[in-house]
């Protein structure tokens, strides 16, 4: 027989007292010294340590897969802005304020990345529907997860496209043409 006690106490500060409760409903009963919290117990679980193991390693697979985005959209920018220095000279050369090439930048990168964060978002739910459906009894959406790892791109695609459109903006008008 195995008792699982809740309690905000050390698991041998209680044993005492659950050992003369045990006692007083049955007095025959024995009592095992082997004490573990929660925790300790549920470690050395053979069940739990696989899917702790599964699950590490896609979290590791997941941060992989995050930097390896971040360092592609870091490489489009910096072709795309680099593609249209020329343009970005001129534009200055007439007149544009870097406030206008700044803005102009932003914009047009803001759509690109907003689609392909609007399509990933969508994609993840659609996916997370499917996964749900093949593991039986889990959750079906979480939409707060989704809610906070689809900000992280968010905010790495704002810190350089702003980034990228400040050092267009700051070249000497000469060396763009």
């Amino acid at each position: 027989m195995e008792i699982l006690i809740r309690s905000q106490a050390q698991p041998l500060t209680l044993l005492h007292a659950v050992r003369e409760q045990l006692r007083t409903i049955n007095p025959d009963q024995q009592t095992n010294s082997e004490v573990n919290d929660l925790e300790t117990r549920l470690t050395y679980e053979p069940e739990w340590q696989q899917e702790h193991i599964a699950a590490w390693i896609f979290g590791v697979f997941g941060w992989l897969a995050l930097a390896l985005a971040a360092v592609g959209l870091d490489s489009v920018m910096s072709y795309t802005v680099t593609q249209r220095t020329n343009e970005f000279g001129i534009r200055m050369a007439l007149g544009a304020r870097r406030a206008d090439v700044l803005r102009m930048v932003f914009r047009s990168a803001s759509i690109s990345w907003g689609a392909g964060i609007l399509g990933g978002i969508a994609l993840s739910l659609a996916l997370n529907q499917i996964i749900a459906k093949w593991a039986q009894g889990n959750r079906a959406t979480r939409h707060s997860h989704c809610r906070n790892h689809s900000s992280r791109p968010c905010v790495w695609t704002g810190l350089r496209n702003t980034s990228a459109s400040r050092r267009q903006s700051r070249s000497d008008d000469c060396t763009t043409f």
